[in-house]
């Protein structure tokens, strides 16, 4: 991946990142996605902590853990990252807008606000192990329009989605903006965690421990 040396110096006080961030793999363009990886790993059905939405048996987690190992890359990959896409309504296209967003409520609204200049009425579809959810965009950002409608081609996408699992997720329609969904269960930066309001606080923690650790270690 392509390496930004200058922007990579710990020690240089004219630096344009900050140590934590160094640290945080900031500067690489690959490197830098390694948190957001393990922060993934961490939320699998394997090993994210039980709440009161989640509490499976250690039998559960046993068979996770092992149908993980047996996994190809790529099947792992959609196992712990959700699929998120934007689809215009209708039968308009027999393929989505967009489906390169990232995984959190900040990008998926910045790619939005694009997209809405152009059509205002676009479906949201989420595809992760956690749930399926299909909605209206202006649930998470308000606009005119004249509401949505499932087309062919995105019907065939759901239906997909739902049977590429084993145990399929609870799937979630949600055309009416009278009814109240919380999208950041969807969106895995903005899942919340038993000790970290999200992936954001969680990787700054773990960059200020390894600093501190660092710290120890050359004095």
């Amino acid at each position: 991946g392509t390496f930004y040396a200058p922007n990579r110096l710990a020690n240089v006080e004219e630096g344009e990142l900050t140590r934590d961030e160094i640290l945080l793999g900031q500067g690489h363009n690959i490197l830098n996605h390694i948190p957001r990886i393990v922060w993934c790993i961490l939320h699998c059905d394997a090993l994210r902590p039980s709440s009161s939405k989640y509490q499976p048996s250690l039998d559960a987690r046993c068979a996770a853990l092992y149908q993980m190992s047996c996994m190809t890359p790529s099947v792992f990959a959609r196992c712990i990252i959700p699929r998120v896409e934007l689809w215009p309504s209708g039968n308009d296209s027999n393929e989505p807008i967009e489906s390169e967003m990232g995984v959190s409520l900040e990008s998926l609204s910045l790619h939005l606000m694009e997209q809405k200049q152009i059509d205002p009425n676009l479906i949201l579809f989420v595809d992760s192990p956690n749930g399926i959810l299909v909605c209206d965009s202006r649930h998470l950002l308000p606009a005119p329009g004249d509401g949505v409608e499932i087309g062919d081609s995105l019907q065939h996408a759901i239906q997909s989605a739902v049977e590429s699992y084993r145990t399929p997720p609870p799937v979630t329609i949600a055309l009416d903006l009278s009814s109240s969904i919380d999208l950041a269960d969807f969106m895995i930066e903005d899942s919340l965690n038993l000790l970290y309001k999200n992936f954001s606080e969680w990787k700054m923690e773990i960059a200020a421990a390894i600093s501190d650790d660092l710290k120890i270690s050359s004095d």
